[in-house]
Formats: structure tokens, C-alpha cells, sequence
């Protein structure tokens, strides 16, 4: 695979630089409603340690704690969707910033 971006002309990009493509294409399909909020949510948190444990990403775990830790009958589903709907904007201008970044 090196050889043939090489060959193109491309650098490869560190595994940093990939968590953070991974993580602003998350929160793009998040934002506009191709991925269910809770499912990226606890994707982007996964994403946590290799995106060097950014707060944009950080501030998911509270939305995901009460996804997680609240029964259904008992949680304001919309609510959480969109308070994590709102948090993936923060993240998609983190990874805009750190991938645009020389």
C-alpha cells in the first residue's frame, strides 16, 4: 500500500491523522443523520486515546453515560441524540483544525 501512494504521489498519513479522518467522518455522518447519534457517540469514544484524548471527543462520555446508565422507559432519547448531534459538531472543527494543521 506505501508503494502505491508513493507511486501516486501521496504521503501516508501517521495513525494519528487517521483517527481523526475516521473521527470527522463520524461526526459528519452523525450531523447529518446517516449514522444514529448513539452509535457514533460511542464510536468517537473509542476514538478517544488515539485522537490524543481530545476534549471535543471527551465530551461525549457524558451523553453516552446516560444512553448507557438510564433505562429507556426512563431516558429522553431525543434529547441525548441531540445534545450528541451537537457535541459531533465540536468534533468535526477539532479534526477540520488538527488535519489542516502543516
Amino acid at each position: 500500500m506505501r508503494q502505491v501512494l508513493t507511486e501516486l504521489g501521496v504521503e501516508p498519513i501517521d495513525p494519528a491523522q487517521a483517527a481523526w479522518v475516521i473521527a470527522r467522518d463520524i461526526a459528519r455522518q452523525m450531523i447529518v443523520g446517516e449514522l444514529r447519534p448513539e452509535n457514533g457517540a460511542r464510536s468517537l469514544w473509542g476514538l478517544w486515546w488515539s485522537c490524543d484524548t481530545a476534549e471535543e471527543i471527551g465530551q461525549m462520555r457524558k451523553p453516552l453515560e446516560a444512553w448507557d446508565e438510564v433505562l429507556p422507559a426512563d431516558r429522553d432519547d431525543e434529547a441525548i441524540r441531540a445534545q450528541m448531534r451537537e457535541l459531533a459538531h465540536g468534533v468535526l472543527d477539532a479534526a477540520n483544525t488538527r488535519l489542516t494543521k502543516p
